[in-house]
């Protein structure tokens, strides 16, 4: 029977509540709190929110009946559900336990009126031991009270506050000061925590430094939010703000303009380079980081203790090296992206104390694809622009093969004792096509994938070098590389466009104008080098090796490795066939010494014993 009497349940639920917490049973039912219900939902504090649309609100109610004290069949539980709003009426209901003691339901609460209130259960209340004043909860709270009952009056209770509310979307006025002019998308975050467990955010576009933000702001509550530009990487370079925070007062309609000023961050990283067991600082170690996308370089040089430090790097994804006298490191990828301040520490591969360097040309010009390889050590990679090489951790005073090699060239091979090779002129490969157009001179490898038309040349796999001959002023040819048209006066420069890898372009001398079909014309000067991909590309300065070290990472000399003429294949097989032919003879000689030997020992004292019988005869 449905009765409505708010005073009078607002006392007894009360006075429940109080006598249950406090212990207030009669003496006779003192022990009987033996229960002990563990709520998983809602948590203590926890605040549900109804859409701006709605007023009805789920909330879970799930958890777990336990007994320490005595053993009870948790299946005979009654579990009881009461809800009681803020003018003390209550609705009752009764769910099910499970026989491990685990229940869950749901009960759906109505935001804006009160609930009905129906007959509570006669408990015995101890009320000549408790006085009760008068409770006001405030109007977005509901009471949660979950009593639990064994059939022999064991009893276990628990309350929750369950806060509920409901909100209007406002729009947030945000100007964003200090960004530079980009296409790309930027936007503006307003975060907060609309349960405790769980974030909301809310997200706006950022057009002409302003960006109107729709947040939804409470009735009953105050609700703050943190504001913040969405961290981005424009033009290798990281531009965030710092957080601001905006409470918005309850039922608040008027909102103030937020101000946040872009700060530009650009990576570092810092470091130890070492050697040896246990790890020894290495000093004066050379330390080149290369940016994979742009292919600038930045170097610098360990202090006593072999520590270093990098600093203005590019957001974006680099490749570290490192070497010296004592050895050579493993180029390692280090992404900024991730995080911009990076602390690594580098180990040398041991070798010995000396350095082979030397120069590879062709013709005169330095050779901008080129590697010198000695068995057992890290390869060196020539350097694009000036042909130069530095070959670490040689063994002292000692003679070592070796090789030198170039895509489109022959490779060399040699025995040196000296570590300074000076100038290494190599022989042109006889597939390589040479032409001769202006004032420059075009080498295209056998293997570099390549069509002409007229002045044009488009590269679609490989490399290519052009060499600048007089007049300087000549034009040179035109080459198709990626998105761009390649041309220059007196210029000399290297292309290449490997798998997997961005093509590039590098400048040894002159300058190459660079034309994009979505961005005005550029000049790519002596000493830079240019990603041909994307109109957002732009010429870098490359630091001494970094050309190189970007060849090492993308393994193009592997891919671009000629084969050996029909002659030189021809010759190789004699050598072989001649080695083989050796072999055989030296294994005969093996068997002649291990096995005959023996056999004429033998055969000589058989022989010296038959003449010593013949002679006492």
């Amino acid at each position: 029977m449905i009765m409505r009497r708010p005073k009078l349940a607002l006392l007894i639920g009360v006075s429940l509540l109080l006598g249950l917490l406090a212990g207030g049973y009669a003496t006779a039912q003192e022990t009987a709190n033996v229960l002990e219900i563990h709520l998983a939902s809602p948590g203590q504090g926890e605040i549900f929110y109804t859409a701006p649309t709605g007023v009805l609100t789920s909330v879970p109610v799930s958890g777990r009946v336990v007994s320490y004290e005595v053993p009870v069949d948790l299946s005979t539980v009654e579990l009881t559900l009461n809800l009681i709003d803020a003018d003390g009426e209550v609705v009752e209901t009764q769910i099910p336990v499970a026989e491990d003691g685990y229940f869950h339901t749901w009960v759906t609460i109505n935001t804006y009126t009160a609930v009905p209130t129906i007959e509570i259960h006669e408990f015995d209340l101890c009320l000549t031991c408790h006085e009760f004043g008068e409770v006001v909860m405030p109007t977005n709270v509901t009471q949660l009270l979950v009593h639990a009952r064994t059939p022999d009056n064991l009893t276990g209770s628990v309350v929750r506050d369950i806060k509920l509310d409901h909100g209007e979307f406002r729009t947030l006025e945000v100007q964003v000061e200090g960004l530079p002019e980009t296409s790309m998308p930027v936007q503006i975050v307003a975060g907060t925590t609309v349960y405790e467990w769980r974030p909301r955010s809310f997200f706006a576009d950022v057009v002409d430094g302003l960006a109107n933000v729709s947040i939804e702001g409470l009735t009953y509550a105050d609700l703050s939010y943190e504001i913040m530009l969405t961290p981005i990487v424009i033009d290798a370079t990281l531009y965030e703000t710092e957080p601001q925070t905006l409470t918005l007062p309850a039922g608040s309609t008027v909102l103030p303009s937020v101000t946040l000023t872009a700060r530009p961050v650009r990576g570092t990283i810092e470091g130890q380079v070492v050697t040896g067991m246990p790890a020894v600082g290495v000093e004066a170690a050379s330390v080149l980081a290369v940016d994979l996308l742009t292919g600038s370089g930045y170097s610098a040089v360990t202090a006593e203790d072999g520590s270093f430090s990098l600093e203005d790097l590019p957001v974006s994804e680099l490749v570290l090296l490192a070497q010296s006298s004592a050895g050579m490191h493993v180029p390692a990828q280090v992404d900024l992206r991730e995080r911009v301040a990076h602390d690594t520490a580098i180990h040398l591969v041991n070798g010995g104390p000396d350095t082979l360097r030397g120069q590879v040309v062709l013709a005169g010009e330095p050779v901008p694809f080129a590697q010198a390889l000695v068995e057992g050590l890290l390869p060196a990679q020539v350097d694009p622009l000036s042909g130069v090489f530095a070959l670490a951790a040689l063994p002292e005073a000692e003679p070592v093969e070796v090789t030198i090699t170039a895509a489109g060239c022959y490779s060399q091979q040699m025995l040196v004792s000296e570590r300074d090779l000076g100038l290494l002129a190599l022989v042109l490969h006889p597939d390589t096509t040479v032409r001769q157009q202006g004032g420059a001179r075009l080498y295209l490898p056998a293997e570099t994938r390549a069509t002409t038309s007229g002045d044009e040349v488009r590269l679609d796999e490989g490399v290519l070098w052009v060499v600048s001959q007089t007049p300087a002023n000549a034009p040179g040819p035109t080459i198709l590389a990626g998105d761009y048209r390649l041309s220059g006066q007196g210029a000399s420069f290297a292309v290449e466009a490997l798998p997997g890898a961005l093509p590039r372009l590098y400048v040894r001398q002159g300058s190459v104008t660079a034309v994009h079909a979505e961005r005005e014309s550029m000049t790519v000067a002596e000493g830079q080098t240019l990603t041909l991909t994307g109109a957002n590309s732009r010429p870098v300065d490359l630091a001494p090796g970094a050309g190189a070290l970007l060849r090492e990472i993308g393994g193009s000399v592997g891919r671009l490795e000629l084969q050996p003429s029909v002659s030189e294949r021809v010759q190789a097989a004699l050598w072989q066939g001649m080695a083989a032919a050796a072999r055989l003879l030296m294994l005969g000689a093996y068997a002649i010494t291990f096995a005959g030997m023996p056999a004429l020992v033998i055969a000589g004292i058989v022989m010296q014993l038959c003449r010593r019988a013949t002679r006492r005869d």
